[in-house]
């Protein structure tokens, strides 16, 4: 299905003018939502680029399929959560709104919500005592938290986006986490995910010179980052050129950084720097001027992907998780989670009687 953006609609709007941009962005709208079978997470309006790169969409025109996208939530033809919320941050507190239930209602939503899914959900064994390695799993794109997140999720593998960068905070948390793995005896793992491209194929190294800026801070209780962090282990995984040769993923034939200027260009900053340099005679041709072709693959191709995707994460993940660990974990989670529902009945008659 080849699937043709809305044009621009610019100028003054006649009422046939206003009837056909209607007409052409709803059914764009329908387009898009008619392929949201075909994913099981949400993608950002970035990410749906690329699944329409797959129905006829050029690399030029992502930008502007990205605003046509976002004017069909605004003019109500999407609806404004379709794609995936990129915010860090969120309200938190009481919005004065709650209110409780007739008591059937409310004795039934007990039981599912609370004690059914309790009984379901129960685990009173953690899952870092039966493995080694304490995991956890940093992406460059939001959809990359989507599509990783199941096998994350199987695994009790913690995944952020970096969004190309981590502010101090969310640094200095997962460094406490990592400490505290460590203090348990378990050794600590950082996975990376991101783009093909020159910054993207040496983000294990800065991001261990970022924890290192952090080693001896603390926090306002008092609680102090002490721990080495070239203990770490850090390994960048996922969009090797190979991978991205099989799988057929969309390279974008240029190396612009986000100054807007290319990487490629010997005037540019960042030009003559020995990381750039290696990309351009790894990965890039010369032309017949001698000048450099540079090219990227953004890490959100993968969307188009899903499954070779996860097992992708599946495979990275597999050097530090203990198989054995695993079926040990849910042989005595079996056990705690039959042993409550055993002390149930009596637990609530002596409730109830009191």
């Amino acid at each position: 299905m080849k699937i043709e953006l809305p044009p621009s609609f610019r100028g003054a709007m006649s009422s046939r003018r206003q009837a056909e941009r209607d007409a052409a962005y709803r059914t764009f709208a329908e387009q898009l939502q008619a392929l949201t079978g075909t994913v099981d997470y949400k993608l950002s309006a970035r990410g749906w680029c690329y699944i329409l790169e797959e129905h006829g969409l050029s690399k030029d025109q992502f930008d502007i399929a990205e605003s046509r996208i976002n004017i069909c939530r605004k003019d109500g033809w999407l609806p404004l959560d379709f794609t995936a919320d990129d915010s860090a941050r969120g309200p938190q507190g009481d919005d004065g709104t709650g209110c409780d239930y007739p008591v059937l209602e409310e004795l039934g939503f007990i039981w599912d919500a609370h004690i059914q899914d309790h009984l379901n959900r129960y685990a009173p064994v953690r899952w870092v005592d039966f493995q080694p390695y304490y995991v956890e799993v940093g992406v460059e794109k939001v959809d990359l938290v989507g599509l990783n997140m199941p096998v994350c999720r199987e695994f009790r593998a913690m995944v952020s986006n970096f969004r190309g960068d981590v502010d101090i905070n969310s640094k200095a948390q997962m460094y406490l986490r990592f400490q505290a793995a460590s203090g348990r005896g378990q050794q600590p793992v950082l996975l990376l995910e991101g783009d093909h491209d020159p910054k993207g194929l040496q983000i294990h190294e800065y991001m261990l010179d970022q924890f290192l800026e952090l080693q001896g801070l603390a926090f306002a209780d008092g609680t102090r980052l002490t721990w080495d962090p070239r203990e770490l282990i850090i390994v960048r995984f996922g969009l090797n050129a190979d991978f991205i040769s099989k799988q057929g993923l969309s390279r974008i034939q240029n190396l612009i950084t986000g100054s807007g200027r290319e990487l490629t260009d010997p005037h540019h900053p960042d030009h003559s720097k020995p990381y750039v340099q290696d990309y351009l005679q790894r990965f890039c041709a010369r032309d017949a001027d001698g000048r450099w072709r540079g090219w990227k693959c953004e890490a959100n191709a993968l969307v188009t992907r899903t499954e070779a995707g996860r097992e992708l994460m599946r495979a990275a993940l597999g050097p530090y998780v203990d198989l054995d660990g695993v079926r040990r974990y849910h042989e005595a989670v079996k056990k705690a989670r039959a042993e409550l529902r055993a002390a149930l009945p009596e637990f609530l008659r002596k409730k109830l009687a009191a």
